[in-house]
């Protein structure tokens, strides 16, 4: 996630090749993309080398004109509290690229209608949609988009791997059992790979393992975290690890 790559330029509509909608329930049609304008790549992105795919959600009105977009996730399993700069130069050019975007309107009953669709812009990195849903759209991001008059490059802390980091947390709150869990019994553990920066706050979080009913839980945990700043030779780190839940029956 955090590396800059050489970026492509693609638009696609899942499920769904054509400009058109596809019938949802009760006769709806949601909005399908007509222009879709590419971001720039951040600079302050690009001095970190942060890349990854940050989604947003857009709300179309009967015109086909975006009302608002506003970041649902990303880049990538990048924490939500995380305030960075290079995370929310990220965020901010998805959602000015969004707002700039042209839709033919939804239809309702064969009337225009407002609807809302999901917009991923990918910065540096494949797309990770698995889902055919017909209201997402997927962009990557071209390097000629790039505005970096000093040809700045990546200036990154070094990464160190610290396998299983769990009891080395200096503050670490026990997860919620989501209901849904408990209510199916669902238990045991749940790996998470979280990413900590220099100050001892964690970047980024992914679930790895355990049941999907608790993947979540514990990556708000996770993302919640918070360690002692890392050193090596006097110089700050980045710790690449794993935390580990244990969901009690």
């Amino acid at each position: 996630m955090f590396r800059f790559r050489e970026l492509f330029f693609v638009v696609c509509v899942l499920a769904a090749c054509s400009v058109g909608g596809l019938a949802q329930d009760n006769g709806r049609f949601d909005a399908q993309v007509t222009d879709l304008p590419i971001p720039d790549y951040p600079i302050e992105a690009k001095r970190t080398g942060l890349s990854g795919t940050v989604r947003v959600a857009v709300e179309v009105d009967e015109r086909g004109r975006v009302i608002s977009a506003n970041t649902v996730s990303g880049p990538d399993w990048i924490c939500p509290g995380v305030s960075r700069a290079d995370v929310m130069a990220l965020r901010n050019a998805a959602e000015t690229a969004a707002l700039k975007a042209t839709f033919l309107p939804g239809t309702n009953n064969g009337k225009p209608a407002k609807s809302k669709v999901t917009v991923s812009y990918n910065f540096g990195a494949p797309s990770t949609t698995s889902d055919a849903n017909p209201t997402s759209f997927d962009a990557r991001v071209p390097v000629s988009t790039v505005n970096d008059p000093q040809n700045l490059q990546p200036n990154k802390p070094s990464v160190i791997a610290g396998g299983d980091i769990t009891n080395k947390a200096r503050n670490l709150r026990r997860p919620d059992h989501p209901a849904a869990a408990r209510a199916a019994r669902v238990a045991g553990a749940v790996e998470v790979r979280v990413l900590v920066d220099t100050d001892g706050t964690v970047i980024s979080a992914a679930p790895v393992g355990g049941h999907p009913l608790l993947r979540e839980s514990a990556r708000e945990a996770a993302c919640s975290a918070r360690f002692d700043p890392a050193a090596s030779n006097g110089q700050p780190i980045k710790i690449l690890g794993t935390i580990v839940f244990n969901f009690a029956p």
